[in-house]
């Protein structure tokens, strides 16, 4: 016998497996249907003629409900100063107070003494945003 002739057995067999279990499943899947009732005697026209209601059809598999998700809430990027160092700092303190005028440049000592400092030199790099946001806030009122 032939390695060739093993393998077109083999797979003659293969194919023949698989129409079978084809069949199976076919079989299995189909619903049976109830087997009719005969009624052979005549029904008299004062008896009550029972009723029968189909059954409720069940799924098998239970159906959920699309759920659509909401975006998250959008992400606001807390701006930064635009400086990194006391020299940047006293920079841009001065360009906002001629940007001001001093009436309204003056109120730049209420933003520091607000971050609980009394000197511009002593503001530390983390407190460099908030120094920034107060002072844009200035400008904008």
């Amino acid at each position: 016998m032939s390695i060739e002739k093993t393998i077109a057995d083999l797979t003659a067999s293969i194919v023949n497996l698989t129409s079978l279990i084809q069949r199976l499943a076919d079989a299995q899947a189909a619903p049976v249907a109830p087997k009719p009732v005969m009624i052979t005697e005549p029904v008299t026209s004062g008896a009550p003629v029972p009723t029968v209601s189909p059954a409720p059809a069940i799924n098998p598999l239970p159906v959920a409900t699309p759920t659509f998700m909401t975006p998250p809430p959008a992400v606001q990027a807390t701006p930064t100063a635009p400086f990194n160092d006391a020299k940047g700092l006293l920079a841009y303190v001065m360009d906002a107070y001629k940007a001001m005028g001093p009436e309204k440049g003056a109120q730049i000592q209420t933003v520091l003494t607000h971050l609980k400092y009394n000197n511009i030199n002593d503001v530390q790099p983390e407190h460099y945003t908030a120094l920034y946001l107060g002072i844009e806030q200035l400008k904008a009122s």
